[in-house]
């Protein structure tokens, strides 16, 4: 029974989630080749084995392959599915020709590779912009509602009720935001802003700071000074505080159970998930949903940019594995509305991810067809060969370290 609840709770999810991600991510390279006369052979979800398909009346195959883990679009006269390869079509008519992704001016090239990442941006945004606009921002309020036992914090001197405000200078209006500071933080000691809730009575009145910031004297909300009550008898003020935390791999099990185990500050937030700004509209919801992605983009960049100049290490780059075990938390725990959100945030990464400049993935080949359309010239064959060659070592080299920490991950997930 507990069987059938993990792959319902586990396998399932995920390959919803995979699947979603990469239809969407196909079906932009697919409408823009087809828009711009390619022909387009194959569409396919999974790799390996076909396990279903059907030809549309334009003569392409879609189907349904064995192994769950990826998918590809192959256009007319390419040799594999990464289009780094070309067949002979000297055999086709000149108007099937015209078809053939090969013989494609480079602009076009360049607008198809594109596609691909660009739709899991839209994607991803138009699903935010969808939530913000129902249902206002998920926020956890940035405040600490608890200490980990012996953790960063603690030792700090962070106590319950501090409004976190800034780590390492950067604003946490939000719990997530403090989570993303620390993971991309590049040293252990960081440096932590925080506003303490205080309640001064009588004399203590007296030992207000200039940068104190006003709440409410008996009972009356104020903001400044010149509102304060001579005869007040109890003032309600933040004083803002500057703290060196010194980050520790701390073991903590939340309700669930289940135990993390990470670099972490070792607070945990007040209150579950709450919306913000619930009455959003359409325009603010708009313009909220492009942010978002902004803001996934910039943090995923900062932590890429940290592993190239080695300032953080590669323990948490993560591949399918961990994509499994996150869907199936969140499926488990967080609702249909955390699961889409999720599904949105690896949408973004997605598209991310195959914008960069490595052979092999859309970034690579953009780069390349850009070069030809500089030169107004195809690369040298043997030359682009090398480098399709140096993409696939590269991308073998990520997956290596993804599967490890995956694994490592796990094995810590059930023995620790």
């Amino acid at each position: 029974m507990e069987t059938l609840l993990n792959i319902i709770y586990y396998i399932v999810p995920f390959l919803v989630l995979l699947g979603i991600l990469v239809f969407v991510h196909e079906f932009g390279h697919f409408i823009i080749a087809r828009w711009l006369g390619v022909t387009v052979t194959d569409f396919s979800i999974g790799f390996g084995k076909e396990l279903w398909s059907r030809k549309d009346k334009h003569g392409t195959k879609w189907k349904i392959s064995a192994i769950p883990l990826g998918g590809y679009c192959q256009f007319l006269g390419d040799g594999d599915a990464s289009s780094s390869t070309s067949t002979d079509i000297s055999s086709l008519s000149k108007e099937a020709q015209t078809g053939a992704f090969q013989l494609q001016k480079p602009w076009k090239k360049l607008a198809i590779v594109a596609a691909g990442p660009l739709f899991n941006y839209l994607f991803a945004i138009l699903i935010f912009i969808g939530l913000f606009y129902n249902f206002g921002r998920m926020v956890f309020p940035s405040v600490v509602g608890g200490l980990v036992e012996n953790g960063a914090a603690a030792e700090a001197g962070i106590t319950i009720g501090d409004i976190i405000k800034r780590v390492n200078g950067n604003e946490t209006n939000d719990f997530n935001q403090i989570s993303n500071e620390v993971m991309l933080a590049d040293k252990d000691e960081i440096t932590v802003d925080i506003e303490r809730p205080l309640t001064l009575k009588g004399q203590e009145i007296n030992l207000l700071q200039a940068n104190d910031v006003l709440v409410s004297a008996d009972g009356k909300e104020i903001s400044s000074l010149s509102e304060l009550p001579a005869d007040a008898t109890e003032i309600k003020i933040r004083r803002p505080l500057t703290l060196n935390v010194v980050l520790r791999e701390t073991a903590y099990a939340p309700e669930n159970g289940e135990k993390i185990k990470r670099r972490m500050l070792g607070i945990i937030s007040a209150q579950e998930v709450t919306f913000a700004e619930t009455n959003m509209s359409a325009g603010a919801a708009l313009k909220a949903g492009f942010k978002e992605a902004y803001d996934l983009t910039a943090n995923t960049l900062r932590a890429v940019g940290q592993m190239v100049t080695g300032q953080r290490g590669g323990k948490e780059v993560g591949g399918i594995i961990r994509i499994a075990e996150m869907s199936g938390d969140i499926s488990k725990k967080g609702g249909l509305i955390s699961f889409i959100y999720f599904m949105a945030l690896l949408s973004v990464n997605l598209g991310l991810i195959n914008l960069l400049p490595i052979p092999v993935l859309d970034g690579g080949n953009f780069i390349i067809f850009f070069i030809e359309m500089l030169t107004g010239r195809d690369l040298n064959t043997k030359v682009k060969d090398f480098i399709f060659k140096l993409g696939i070592i590269i991308i073998l080299a990520i997956m290596v370290l993804a599967t490890w920490n995956d694994v490592v991950h796990l094995i810590s997930r059930w023995f620790d």
